[in-house]
């Protein structure tokens, strides 16, 4: 009889083991996926053989919800696919509103008070942004880029347009942080809501 428990007590580890692995596992592929993709030098391919990705990195996504590095892997390549290939209005919003979303729940779990961000008065809002620091750069540059890409596909409605002010305000406190954080590209951010 002890044996049964031991070997079930055995099983049991080994199983709780190989989740381990394989979410540590799907959190490596994932991005090393996003770089591939973000860093290949023939579009071509990326453009054709995007969709696929996406359709992987979404079910990444389903499989491992509460995991906020491939949440933001996924709202990475979501917009950067969108912003390079996608011209159809329509498709583009639906595109932009899932990597906006996606950027927003991996905010959430990496830090509690920065829950429903996009939901909060200004007031609030910039109160959680003036609490950035250097180990939350990347959760907030993904965001205020994928927030961009959103206004930019629902350009036509005003109450898009109007959370311009809340991209700025992460975009200049990443810069305050670190003024060359993903080659600066807080800046080139800025430098378009400004123009």
């Amino acid at each position: 009889m002890i044996v049964k428990h031991v070997i079930a007590f055995l099983f049991a580890i080994s199983i709780s083991g190989c989740g381990l692995f394989i979410s540590s596992a799907t959190r490596d592929m994932t991005d090393n996926l996003t770089y591939a993709i973000l860093n290949n030098n023939d579009l071509v391919t990326v453009k054709e053989g995007g969709p696929a990705y996406l359709l992987l990195i979404d079910g990444f996504v389903h499989s491992n919800p509460k995991n906020d590095r491939i949440l933001l892997s996924a709202a990475n390549l979501y917009n950067s696919y969108t912003a390079l290939y996608v011209t159809d209005a329509e498709r583009a919003e639906k595109m932009t509103s899932k990597a906006l979303k996606y950027a927003l729940d991996a905010l959430c779990l990496h830090k509690a008070d920065a829950c429903m961000l996009k939901d909060r008065s200004f007031e609030s809002f910039t109160r959680v942004i003036a609490e950035i620091g250097y180990k939350d750069l990347r959760h907030f540059y993904i965001l205020g880029s994928a927030w961009a890409g959103w206004i930019q596909a629902h350009r036509k409605d005003w109450n898009a347009i109007a959370e311009i002010s809340r991209v700025e305000a992460i975009m200049e406190r990443i810069v305050e942080i670190d003024d060359s954080y993903n080659e600066g590209g807080a800046h080139l951010y800025l430098g378009i809501l400004y123009t």
